[in-house]
């Protein structure tokens, strides 16, 4: 068996200790990096989940509102109601039942756009 000196077998410790610090670093950025992922997911399906929301509930009031005026809402009002907020587009919903022609649809989202 060779003989190792105190010195080499403290430099050896020190390489030891070396890996084992640097294994834990990777092991954190490995679980940082996955709770980031994680975080950025979550907002990711926040955001499609809200957008997808949003287009259920256009397409619910122009149906509603085609249906209410037996006729094809303009294009000019789809693309003002497609430009509404999901605050407005909830605002919107309320008043439904306050409108007596469309020139009354035409007006309220003439005046949310204010």
């Amino acid at each position: 068996m060779a003989n190792i000196s105190r010195k080499e077998l403290e430099e050896v410790h020190k390489q030891e200790v070396f890996l084992e610090d640097r294994a834990g670093q990777i092991m954190l950025a490995r679980q940082e990096g996955r709770e980031q992922g994680r975080e950025e997911g979550r907002q990711q399906g926040i955001e499609q989940g809200l957008e997808a929301g949003k287009l259920s509930m256009q397409r619910l009031i122009l149906g509603q509102l085609e249906r209410k005026f037996s006729a094809e809402i303009p294009a000019i009002i789809r693309e003002n109601i497609q430009q509404l907020s999901l605050e407005k587009l909830e605002n919107l919903g309320r008043a439904i039942d306050n409108f007596s022609s469309l020139e009354d649809l035409s007006n309220w989202c003439q005046e949310s756009e204010q």
